[in-house]
C-alpha cells in the first residue's frame, strides 16, 4: 500500500479509509493499517537491519488493536 498523504501529521486519506471500511474492515483496524503503511515507508529508508526491525516491532505493538 502506498501512503496517500504527503504530510507527517494530519488526517488519514478519507478515500482509503472508506475503501477499507466498505470491505468490512473495522474502523480502528482500518486506521491502524493506513498508519502502518505510512510508518512502514519511513522505516524502509533505515539501512540498519536491527534498528529497522526493532522499530517495526515497536510500531506493530503500538498499532495493535486493543480490547479485542
Amino acid at each position: 500500500m502506498i501512503c496517500g498523504h504527503g504530510a507527517t501529521s494530519g488526517d488519514l486519506d478519507h478515500n482509503q479509509l472508506f475503501y477499507l471500511l466498505s470491505r468490512g474492515i473495522p474502523e480502528a483496524e482500518a486506521k491502524s493499517l493506513l498508519i502502518a503503511a505510512f510508518v512502514g515507508e519511513a522505516f524502509d529508508t533505515i539501512a540498519h537491519d536491527g534498528i529497522r526491525e526493532a522499530l517495526v516491532a515497536y510500531a506493530g505493538t503500538w498499532l495493535a488493536p486493543r480490547g479485542a
